[in-house]
């Protein structure tokens, strides 16, 4: 990793320590990722990044001060530290950002988890590039009429964090990632669909290229011949991708800083039923392979698993150290730094539905009359504090529990909540998008446009 993290964060430290100030952290994260990108049968693109940046704040009784620097050098760090220092002179006093409530002391033992390939940088270069080139083929491979493959990439990531404080806190965690994704096209006259898939995993060796590209090429050949859906209320199957898309939206409403900033729909909800029965879902900070997971959180809380919704009654919140202060409550390992120029927030680390039973097929078939969606369109236009939504679709009509032909331009609207309210069943083939994840669902009813 950068050979100047390590001495620059010791630089930091004996500097905040000098100062008159009743607390400071020294946050810092170095970073090297690989990306990778075939196509026609060639290696497109070959990306090689290193970054490492340092965060500062710096407390003084009620206010508060941060700083950031990517130059790592001591000139950069003392810079980085004399901005946080006048900057907590100059803000406004909270009476929640008190040092005392903001500093993580030295955690006891943290627990352990498998978050670094130890063997990823042993894989030559040349190796991955060349399953990248097999996915290609794969997909192509899969139908004849599968004509172009617009990318198939594969990128992956090594990331150190370390983080210490005037509390005596003094940690170091790694990770690696390694993700796939594959776009392309099927044709058939003078009608296209596209298909797209992904993997991840902090291992090399549990990607699964071909797998992905099948999935990618199915999508695209079932899109072929696509027709208008029926016009009216239905029952409708979310697949697990579109599932965790409907999550991934929903997902800030747990966070307590949206609730008490009057940001969330789940307001004033706190154990009451909201959703169906058959909904219980969970953050989970230790998951295996999350990629979420960690050890301890950025602000160097220990993560763990906590249960936001059992049974549909909204049982917990989310918490970062700040937002827990403002309620006298502990922080629930959900401290989060997008990079080192954020402050600490609140955020999600493994979000999930926890699975049922039965697979998709199984879901489809207790469906006499609707619609199977495997992708939506214009999710970004959801509003994630009222739940109103109006998405484009496509996916594959169902009659008699069959699916009967596949759709495309298809419209759906609704609530957030009313949506999860009437699930009446849940699968069990859970699956993540990042950080939020869903088994397939099925829903009872869906207003749903041709």
């Amino acid at each position: 990793m950068n050979p100047l993290a390590r001495p620059a964060l010791l630089r930091a430290a004996d500097e905040l320590g000098a100062l008159k100030v009743d607390g400071w952290e020294v946050f810092l994260e170095s970073g090297r990722e690989l990306s990778l990108g075939a196509k026609e049968g060639q290696m497109e693109t070959v990306e090689v990044s290193r970054e490492a940046g340092l965060a500062v704040r710096v407390f003084t009784g009620r206010r508060v001060g941060s700083a950031f620097s990517y130059d790592l050098s001591a000139p950069g760090v003392s810079q980085a530290i004399d901005q946080a220092r006048q900057l907590a002179e100059l803000s406004q006093p909270d009476e929640a950002q008190e040092a005392e409530a903001l500093l993580t002391p030295p955690p006891g033992e943290l627990p352990e988890l498998e978050t670094v390939d130890g063997r990823l940088e042993g894989i030559d270069q040349r190796a991955k590039a060349q399953r990248a080139l097999e996915m290609e083929a794969a997909g192509l491979a899969y139908d004849r009429r599968v004509v172009k493959v617009r990318r198939a990439g594969y990128a992956e990531s090594r990331e150190e964090t370390w983080l210490l404080n005037s509390r005596g806190a003094d940690l170091r965690r790694e990770r690696t990632m390694c993700r796939i994704e594959i776009v392309l096209m099927a044709r058939q006259g003078e009608e296209s669909q596209m298909g797209y898939d992904f993997d991840f995993s902090p291992f090399f060796a549990e990607l699964d290229f071909e797998a992905s590209a099948r999935r990618a090429a199915a999508q695209a050949v079932g899109l072929l011949g696509a027709r208008k859906a029926k016009t009216g209320p239905c029952p409708v199957v979310l697949d697990n991708a579109t599932a965790a898309e409907f999550l991934a939206v929903l997902a800030p409403a747990f966070l307590a800083e949206s609730v008490q900033k009057g940001k969330s729909l789940l307001a004033g909800r706190l154990g009451q039923k909201v959703f169906s029965e058959k909904i219980r879902i969970i953050d989970d900070g230790l998951r295996a392979r999350g990629a979420g997971s960690r050890p301890f959180d950025d602000e160097g809380t220990p993560q763990r698993a906590t249960v936001l919704v059992d049974r549909g009654v909204v049982q917990g919140l989310l918490y970062d150290r700040l937002a827990g202060s403002r309620e006298g409550r502990d922080s629930t390992g959900n401290g989060r730094r997008e990079s080192p120029k954020s402050a600490p927030s609140g955020g999600v680390t493994n979000f999930f539905v926890q699975p049922g039973q039965g697979d998709l097929e199984e879901l489809v078939a207790q469906v006499p009359s609707g619609l199977l969606i495997t992708e939506l369109m214009g999710l970004h236009t959801a509003d994630p504090i009222s739940g109103e939504f109006s998405l484009g679709a496509c996916g594959h009509w169902i009659e008699a529990g069959r699916r009967a032909w596949p759709v495309a331009g298809a419209a759906v609207s609704g609530n957030m909540i009313d949506l999860l309210s009437r699930v009446v069943q849940v699968g069990r083939d859970l699956r993540f998008l990042g950080r939020v994840g869903s088994p397939s669902l099925l829903i009872d009813r869906l207003d749903v446009a041709g």
